[in-house]
């Protein structure tokens, strides 16, 4: 996900913990833990290919980030030992670990067991929501404005949490609406891949299918517009 997204999830996350002892320092600090895993992309791996496949690797493992929670849970409790231990270590793992876990549900892939498996890409939600971000960055404001209130940032964390899960349910509702049509055109035997497209205003307003058969010599795009009433879905040629 997006920079401000990562950042307004952490700082969320660190006012639902931390917010009554730490006030608005804990946002900043949620915020700043936030966006660490990212930082990998000021490494060079050699190549614009390696760059974006490398991205996402060690620094979004969960093999990495909860041994240095463990050592930022340390560090932070040594500079301000009014929360407690426990009460860091459960900051600093929930912003670092949420992070990866978040891009687990987009289409580029988040290697959350590096060294060892692939990328795993759950293709839910674009890189870029405004309907996931969006009530996230309201409960922020609203604890900026009037600390500490935990509670419009519970909120934020529940209706985007919501939403999320609300993309993993659409995402099934088309899976379910191409099969039929791959099936009348003699093509249920190939993968299908559905994946949001950019910038999606309601979780079923624009979705794409991609097909390709196990050869690999044909790829099919189905595309289906929400923003129709009529129920026809596109037929492959």
């Amino acid at each position: 996900m997006d920079s401000i997204t990562q950042m307004a999830l952490g700082a969320s996350i660190a006012g639902a913990v931390a917010g009554k002892t730490l006030g608005r320092t804990a946002l900043i600090t949620g915020a700043a833990l936030g966006t660490l895993p990212d930082l990998d992309v000021v490494l060079d791996y050699g190549s614009a290919v390696a760059n974006f496949t490398q991205h996402r690797g060690f620094s979004h493992s969960l093999f990495v980030l909860i041994p240095l929670a463990i050592a930022l849970a340390w560090g932070l409790w040594r500079w301000r030992p009014a929360l407690g231990f426990q009460r860091w270590l459960a900051l600093t793992s929930l912003v670092l670990v949420t992070h990866p876990l978040l891009d687990s549900f987009t289409t580029y892939g988040t290697q959350l067991f590096w060294p060892i498996g692939g990328p795993i890409a759950l293709s839910s939600i674009f890189i870029i929501d405004p309907l996931y971000t969006l009530p996230l960055l309201a409960g922020c404001l609203a604890f900026l404005l009037r600390p500490p209130a935990t509670g419009a940032i519970a909120a934020g964390l529940a209706v985007s949490s919501l939403y999320l899960g609300w993309t993993l349910f659409a995402q099934q509702i088309i899976s379910d609406r191409v099969q039929p049509a791959l099936a009348e055109a003699g093509l249920e035997e190939s993968r299908v891949l559905v994946q949001p497209m950019p910038f999606n205003t309601r979780a079923l307003a624009r979705y794409r299918a991609h097909r390709a058969r196990s050869r690999g010599d044909c790829h099919w795009l189905l595309r289906r517009q929400y923003a129709s009433e009529s129920g026809v879905f596109p037929t492959p040629p």
